[in-house]
């Protein structure tokens, strides 16, 4: 799940299944080369609650910018599309 930084990726993480289990991962891509400047993060989790928390950061906040994600896809050297 593509968040506007770590700190969302929490919040929403919390609102959605309460506290952080072990199994999900809660970070930002600041530490990419050259990406130093885009606010972006993630939350990866099992299926389950991946599904309630999306579900509740599409309730609370809009998308990340899309040229902040294509940043971070290219300094991650991921083909789009793929």
């Amino acid at each position: 799940i593509i968040t506007n930084g770590a700190r969302e990726g929490a919040f929403v993480t919390g609102l959605a299944i309460g506290e952080t289990p072990k199994d999900v991962l809660i970070g930002n891509f600041h530490d990419l080369a050259g990406i130093s400047s885009f606010r972006v993060g993630f939350v990866a989790a099992p299926p389950e609650q991946a599904k309630k928390i999306r579900a509740m950061k599409q309730a609370l906040s809009i998308c990340t910018a899309a040229p902040s994600q294509r940043a971070v896809i290219l300094a991650l050297g991921v083909e789009e599309g793929s």
